[in-house]
């Protein structure tokens, strides 16, 4: 081929390192339907629980795995922390009480944005342990101008780059880590 065209530069880079030859582009998609919106963040009183929505189809590299653990010790910590998949896990994932976790189940990806709304969710996050190419559900959290957390794999760190209320953390951390840094921003 002439070219080779990638959605991100974490792409690009890691199709270059295979194809050393290959004339790799980095070109964002544009999936986006309009300007992102600026971040809406509101105010948790001491007694609210964070409210912290997962999206999307989960599988191992995706992050179930990952998600369940810390919506587990959440419940045997008892934090003030509630999980919420809009989606589903590539096998039962452990739910209330044994874990602080609710399973919207499947949705239609232009029902997304209504979800969003109605969970009211404080932030989205993106537990993956495998780097995402683009992430179309990035673009949904964007789009809804929610907080936003993401492992720093893959083309979550560029795409927000620079955007106020966006983490991107280590990717690997344990699930006590995890919900330290959830306690952490709840504060």
């Amino acid at each position: 081929a002439r070219n080779v065209i990638a959605p991100s530069i974490d792409t690009a880079r890691r199709i270059a390192a295979f194809a050393p030859d290959a004339n790799v582009m980095a070109i964002p998609h544009t999936d986006l339907k309009s300007a992102i919106p600026p971040v809406s963040v509101k105010s948790i009183a001491s007694d609210e629980r964070l409210k912290v929505v997962v999206l999307g189809a989960l599988s191992t590299i995706k992050g179930a795995d990952v998600l369940e653990a810390v919506a587990q010790l959440a419940a045997k910590q008892k934090a003030p922390i509630d999980f919420h998949l809009l989606g589903y896990g590539y096998r039962h994932l452990q739910t209330q009480p044994k874990a602080h976790l609710t399973v919207h189940g499947g949705y239609e990806e232009e029902e997304l944005p209504q979800l969003l709304e109605w969970l009211n969710a404080d932030l989205v996050w993106f537990p993956a342990q495998w780097p995402e190419t683009y992430s179309y559900t990035l673009s949904a959290a964007l789009q809804a101008g929610l907080a936003i957390v993401a492992p720093d794999i893959g083309a979550f760190a560029e795409r927000l780059e620079g955007r106020e209320w966006s983490w991107v953390e280590h990717w690997d951390q344990t699930p006590a880590d995890w919900l330290a840094f959830f306690t952490h921003i709840r504060q």
